[in-house]
């Protein structure tokens, strides 16, 4: 065989429509209760803005410059809580390099919030978000441009 061929000898029959719809629809539900999760755990734009100490508008243009990441919602847009730390001096801000993050990452918000808030082996059982706050751009860019077929 050659190609795209389906070898059917090797993974045996192709699924039906059915099949394949029931797949979609376990798929779209497992999204809806991962993308559920990731907004239980963000700020709104005003919750934002009352932790960082800043103004509404303030936010936005982080937002509006990609600088925050934002999930949409019926209810307005999210902002997973990831994104924002807590410096040793008290002062509460975005963390740096979550455009060049975004950009190298490649999945939308809520795969990336997910993977960010999970511990990595790649940082020795810390999660990227915490690499990432602690100045660590460089290495969680690398690591998720390395996930992407960019990477291989």
């Amino acid at each position: 065989m050659c190609g795209d061929e389906f070898d059917e000898s090797l993974w045996g029959r192709a699924p039906g429509a059915l099949e394949q719809a029931a797949a979609r629809r376990r798929m779209l539900a497992l999204y809806r209760s991962q993308r559920d999760q990731v907004v239980a755990e963000s700020f709104t734009i005003a919750q934002a803005a009352s932790w960082a100490g800043v103004e509404p508008a303030t936010i936005e243009a982080l937002v509006a410059a990609g600088e925050l990441l934002v999930v949409e919602t019926g209810a307005g847009l999210m902002i997973p809580r990831w994104q924002l730390r807590t410096s040793e001096s008290g002062t509460r801000t975005p963390i740096e390099g979550v455009d060049e993050l975004a950009r190298a990452f490649g999945g939308d918000v809520v795969s990336l919030a997910r993977w960010m808030s999970r511990p990595n082996d790649e940082f020795a059982g810390a999660t990227p978000a915490s690499v990432l706050a602690a100045g660590r751009v460089a290495d969680v860019v690398e690591l998720a441009r390395n996930l992407t077929s960019a990477g291989w």
